[in-house]
């Protein structure tokens, strides 16, 4: 793994220009500016209190090196918005070397028969149970059967799959998390923050699952309508495999 941090390869590739639109909807934060990005809405009530944003009524007068920087932020909704801007601004790799194929489709086929490791509580998880020998689910609040995020380093080092959700970049947990997982492990980046940019491949990623608008006006709607990331009818979902 490169001795930078993850965020700090991905902003390195951020093309710099104008943001154009933000949108920060219930579940999906949009930001628009070369292209689209999306990035999950991360919206945990402190001590009670509503959660407050830098600039805000005033993002659309930013440029997307400054509000990329926002990923940084401890405040988990401001990362979301700086993990929606660099995916914005990121250089779009040539069409060809995406495959459509659903990331669900993929894990259950990598890990039949196998120990599968997943962060996050994907809806998923029941399928991945029919076929894999063992899956382990870790969450940040688990549920019935599944391990806590405590139960990383005693758990993880297992799976000979693994599913890791992009928000680990926006927590700030992704080197920790990666530090567990064996070095012969396929790792797969799944969910609508995650990047599509190679540099992830240097940090132990093998196959990026993410998302292409498709329908630049009809996502807006939806990200304002509060339509469930599953339900988006306007993006591409595909996968970047590691070369």
């Amino acid at each position: 793994m490169p001795e930078m941090t993850v965020i700090d390869a991905l902003l390195e590739q951020v093309i710099d220009v104008p943001v154009r639109d933000v949108i920060i909807g219930l579940y999906d934060v949009l930001v628009e500016s070369c292209d689209v990005g999306l990035a999950s809405t991360m919206l945990r009530p402190r001590d009670g209190k509503f959660i407050t944003i830098r600039n805000f009524g005033k993002l659309t007068e930013m440029r997307t090196a400054e509000l990329a920087e926002y990923l940084r932020s401890d405040n988990l909704l401001e990362a979301a918005i700086g993990m929606a801007t660099v995916n914005s601004s990121l250089p779009r790799p040539p069409s060809d070397s995406f495959v459509e194929i659903n990331a669900r489709e993929l894990l259950i086929e990598r890990g039949k028969d196998k120990v599968v490791g997943i962060i996050g509580h994907f809806p998923f998880v029941d399928a991945l149970r029919m076929t894999a020998r063992k899956v382990l689910v870790f969450e940040k609040i688990p549920r019935e059967g599944d391990l806590s995020e405590s139960d990383i380093p005693s758990y993880l080092p297992e799976a000979d799959v693994v599913g890791l959700t992009a928000t680990s970049i926006i927590n700030h947990s992704f080197e920790e998390v990666m530090r567990h997982i064996k070095p012969t492990a396929f790792v797969v980046m799944l969910g609508p923050s995650t990047p599509l940019s190679h540099v992830l491949f240097d940090f132990g990623i093998h196959a990026l699952a993410g998302t292409l608008a498709s329908d630049v006006e009809k996502l807006k709607r939806e990200v304002k309508e509060a339509v469930p990331f599953k339900f988006l009818k306007s993006v591409r979902r595909v996968i970047w495999f590691k070369p």
